[in-house]
């Protein structure tokens, strides 16, 4: 018995392994990759992609001529050639060669995760143009904001296309260099050399690198031409946040005829270096006359820095009384920030792109809040077309309605926060129904809901820091007037007032005896 015991026990020891071993490290799975190619055409060439780009997580694609339904068929060929690729996004379809001799346009974005575009408030020609759009991704629970370009080339058929290749670099710039956060990126044929246009300051002042750049600065991996094997007219500059997980960059020549494939290995997102950031409130419009308790104050404490804090809520809170309208709870909380605090950018969902006859935001900057509202208004939207078309209210409705009501983004639900709300149109209630309402009601709710979205959209882009910064980088003038010492006042600006005392008495005066001897003093303000 006491063999057949230790017997077992020893079959039980493993001897170089642990008993729960690790899983191995897999650069497939710790690690994506992020490039960009120019396909000369993209029609018919699904197979091909899936077969030769396969390892690729999310890919730039410039100059993919699609138009109509193109983009509609392509999906159709990757799900039929079990590709690994799930997500098609394409901007702005091209115009047939029947209609326009220039049908050599078109961007796309293909990934594995899933991909949209996102709204935009460029000019009506250069979205018509099929050379830029805006999109975004979400891997590993963080959305990759991302900006593809397709440039105009050197030809009698574009003779401005300088100008216009500026236009579309300097917008995409502004987008996703200002108005966005978090892990970015700006890639495709630019067709024009590096650093050749004045846009190329702005995304390097944003602190966006090239691929290709970077790889040269830190192994020093010489910089390849992608162009044709002669210029380097492909690049993919990406964000800070991106640049500190960059693991490799390769060039690959022999996937196109014409033009290279740039791509980075990144380490995954989950692995991000934390950002600490000092949390400051917003400005707080502070009224022109209050009154502050000043007999709170505790000599004798032994805590200065709650003290600090206490002095700032009894500021702020008169203040706040003071106010004819409430504020909102960022604006407050002076003194009280003791340690740096974890910030993840990318976790807002962004706004979806709108629909033909959607609500269109016009606010495309970072706010949850703003997302949130946005949604809601379109639920309403969603809610009064349907209702309008049928007479009685059927099921969808109700569970429509019920979305509305459970909607996140009002404090602290929708049905209590709906009487508070600053607008209201002919026909609106004054609570929000339980049921759901007939078609009138629910029009007078949205039509308030929208006012109200307008309303926020401007506050925040007076207060928005990617607006005010989207500001001073397209007028460096503003910069100087933040700067500017305020301009004296008035006739202040020729004449420098001085008070003196001026002693005068009369002749009766002059006798020390007469009248006590008392003289007159008066203060007059000389050079007036």
């Amino acid at each position: 018995m006491h063999f057949l015991i230790l017997f077992i026990l020893t079959s039980l020891i493993r001897i170089g392994e642990a008993i729960n071993p690790g899983p191995i490290g897999d650069p497939a799975v710790d690690t994506f990759v992020l490039g960009t190619f120019n396909p000369s055409g993209l029609k018919g060439k699904a197979h091909y992609v899936s077969s030769e780009l396969q390892h690729g997580d999310l890919w730039a694609i410039a100059e993919i001529h699609f138009s109509g339904s193109d983009a509609h068929a392509f999906r159709k060929s990757l799900a039929c050639s079990h590709s690994c690729f799930k997500y098609f996004a394409s901007g702005h379809p091209v115009a047939p060669k029947k209609v326009c001799s220039q049908s050599w346009k078109g961007v796309g974005v293909l990934s594995k995760h899933p991909t949209r575009c996102l709204p935009v408030s460029w000019p009506v020609h250069l979205v018509e143009s099929s050379r830029a759009m805006v999109t975004t991704t979400l891997l590993d629970d963080v959305w990759i904001t991302g900006g593809t370009f397709y440039g105009e080339p050197e030809s009698h058929l574009y003779p401005q296309h300088r100008f216009h290749n500026e236009q579309i670099l300097r917008h995409l710039a502004a987008q996703v260099c200002h108005l966005n956060v978090g892990p970015r990126f700006l890639a495709g044929d630019l067709n024009e050399l590096v650093d050749s246009l004045p846009a190329f300051d702005l995304i390097r002042a944003a602190g966006f690198q090239d691929l290709q750049e970077l790889a040269l600065a830190k192994w020093g991996l010489p910089v390849q031409s992608t162009c044709k094997h002669v210029t380097r007219k492909d690049f993919c500059f990406i964000s800070p946040e991106l640049a500190a997980l960059l693991c490799d960059v390769r060039v690959l020549q022999d996937v196109w005829p014409d033009h290279a494939v740039i791509e980075g290995v990144f380490r995954r997102l989950s692995q991000a270096p934390p950002r600490m950031v000092w949390p400051t409130p917003s400005p707080l419009p502070w009224p022109a006359q209050f009154e502050v308790d000043s007999q709170w104050w505790d000599i004798q404490t032994n805590d200065p820095t709650g003290q600090y804090a206490k002095m700032w809520k009894m500021i702020e809170t008169s203040a706040v009384e003071s106010l004819p309208f409430a504020v909102s709870r960022h604006q407050l909380g002076r003194g009280s920030t003791l340690a740096t605090k974890r910030a993840a950018g990318g976790r807002i969902a962004p706004v979806k792109k709108a629909r033909l006859g959607e609500f269109q935001p016009n606010f495309h900057g970072v706010s949850i809040r703003h997302a949130q509202w946005v949604r809601q208004v379109r639920r309403l939207q969603s809610y009064v077309r349907h209702v309008s078309q049928r007479s009685d209210v059927d099921e969808h409705a109700g569970l429509l309605w019920g979305a509305i009501c459970r909607a996140k983004g009002f404090s602290p639900d929708f049905m209590t926060w709906w009487p508070t709300c600053e607008h209201s149109t002919h026909g609106a209630p004054l609570a929000c129904p339980v049921a759901p309402p007939p078609c009138l009601v629910a029009q007078a709710m949205y039509e308030s809901l929208a006012l109200s979205v307008r309303c926020l959209e401007k506050d925040l882009a007076k207060s928005s820091r990617q607006y005010a910064r989207l500001r001073r980088v397209n007028d460096p003038n503003v910069i100087f007037r933040d700067i500017k010492a305020a301009p004296a006042q008035g006739v202040e600006l020729l004449c420098k007032p001085l008070v003196a005392s001026v002693v005068f008495s009369s002749l009766l005066d002059a006798c020390p005896t007469h009248h006590g001897g008392r003289s007159q003093e008066r203060n007059y303000p000389l050079g007036s």
